[in-house]
């Protein structure tokens, strides 16, 4: 049997090791916390990251539709300039809508030959997918002696 002559040395070792551990608790404790701050700084970036790639990518669909639009008009602006190119002198072409994938031209003449020319002018020139005569009415042209039939066109445009 052992007499311990210190024992205020055995006391002091046990407080030495309660200190440890506190302090590695505490260490512990302030990395976990530091953990889970820079995790909620990290998500909450992220979420913002992807805010704006959402941001980004819808502008870029929204310049990509505008600029499929643009495309159309200036590919329409060439095929009337061609289709002038192919208007006989009694084909008058008195009014052009644009809707989409959809134009309609409002046509006059009295000689349906011309028409059927023209429709084959346009079939040839590409783009186009269906041609359909939508209506003939008879029309009374201004200053014009002859009755005129008028015919509205409508051109299916092919998707580019």
């Amino acid at each position: 049997m052992a007499i311990n002559l210190l024992p205020w040395r055995e006391d002091k070792h046990c407080q030495n090791i309660k200190n440890r551990k506190r302090y590695i608790a505490f260490c512990i404790g302030i990395v976990l916390f530091l953990f889970m701050g820079v995790r909620h700084v990290f998500v909450v970036e992220l979420e913002d990251i992807k805010k704006k790639n959402y941001l980004s990518s819808a502008r870029f669909s929204m310049v990509e539709a505008c600029k499929n639009k643009r495309n159309k008009t200036v590919w329409l602006i060439d095929f009337l300039a061609n289709l002038s190119l192919a208007v006989q002198d009694d084909l008058y072409i008195g009014k052009i809508a644009m809707r989409e994938n959809l134009i309609k031209l409002g046509i006059y003449t009295d000689n349906l030959s011309y028409l059927e020319k023209f429709i084959e002018k346009i079939k040839k020139q590409g783009g186009v997918g269906k041609v359909t005569i939508d209506s003939s009415a008879t029309h009374r042209g201004i200053g014009l002696d002859s009755k005129e039939n008028k015919f509205i066109l409508t051109l299916n445009l092919d998707d580019k």
